[in-house]
């Protein structure tokens, strides 16, 4: 789960951009203060989906997804990646400098990757911030 008051004290320009766009959507007539105070995905309905498109428009990209791990030979079903449904990672990329910006493949779910590498990406924003 998103900790938004650990998010506005760690990267408070990057969230103050956050709530700006949020608060465009139609649905979320709420006050920054009411955010922090709820400090749960509910406020956004539930729908973390609305952090791809966010960091979309700030051209950070993230994906999430299982280990994979290849083998020299095919398995017995002839198959080859292995993925590797226990070992989550994330990656983190700008296109606009087309570099990568974090690969981490060390959680043991897709939502503690996903909740990891949104906060990173609230991190690299704040910094792209802090450099205009």
């Amino acid at each position: 789960m998103m900790n938004w008051k650990e998010i506005n004290k760690k990267c408070p320009k990057a969230f103050d951009l956050f709530f700006e766009w949020f608060k465009g959507d139609p649905k979320a007539g709420i006050t920054k203060k009411n955010f922090l105070k709820v400090n749960d995905i509910i406020m956004m309905g539930g729908n973390i989906r609305e952090l791809y498109d966010f960091f979309d428009k700030q051209e950070i990209f993230g994906w999430v997804s299982p280990e994979i791990q290849y083998t020299r030979e095919l398995d017995e079903d002839g198959i080859n990646p292995h993925y590797v449904p226990e070992e989550w990672g994330h990656e983190i990329h700008d296109t606009a400098y087309k570099y990568e910006l974090d690969i981490d493949y060390s959680f043991t779910t897709r939502t503690e990757a996903e909740d990891a590498m949104f906060e990173e990406e609230f991190e690299i924003l704040e910094g792209k911030l802090n450099k205009s």
